[in-house]
């Protein structure tokens, strides 16, 4: 099922579940949504004070463009929850905007939880954001982060070995 065979009837009932009360209804709706792609939608849920509905708009939007997708996920990448600042990194990865990539630099190095700073460091990795490979070294070689410092030293020599292989 796509966005354009729904009618907009049912894409507004389906919107309006994701504030119902019963948490499996808010789940469906918000599944829902991320399925039909509809972004208008998960930019709204992006508001709900459930981690969840939060978590799975932000996952639905990783495709979604728009300087209004972006910024209200790198609103969000300051979020209580880890798992939606999780999904906000993976949500900006791929996006080549001075927004998407400052949001991710500051998660690389700031966010307190190494998994999101992990998501947010390949995420610039992936995007060969400028300074990305100082940004590895200085990681890579940071005390205390033992498995973020070996990830960030793996893609730094993993970038060496690409850019020496197209030489």
């Amino acid at each position: 099922m796509t966005r354009s065979s729904v009618n907009s009837t049912t894409l507004v009932a389906i919107r309006a579940e994701i504030t119902n009360a019963d948490a499996a209804t808010r789940a469906q709706a918000i599944e829902a949504l991320a399925c039909l792609a509809d972004t208008r939608g998960l930019v709204v849920a992006l508001r709900s004070p459930h981690a969840y509905v939060r978590r799975t708009a932000a996952r639905g939007l990783a495709g979604a463009p728009g300087v209004l997708v972006t910024w209200r996920l790198a609103r969000l990448s300051r979020d209580a929850d880890e798992g939606v600042r999780a999904a906000v990194a993976q949500a900006l990865t791929g996006r080549s905007s001075r927004l998407a990539r400052r949001t991710l630099r500051r998660m690389a190095t700031d966010d307190p939880a190494p998994p999101v700073r992990f998501l947010a460091l390949v995420g610039l990795e992936q995007a060969d954001a400028p300074g990305i490979d100082a940004l590895l070294a200085a990681v890579g070689q940071a005390d205390g982060d033992g498995d973020l410092a070996a990830t960030a030293r793996a893609l730094l020599r993993r970038r060496a070995r690409t850019r020496g292989s197209s030489r």
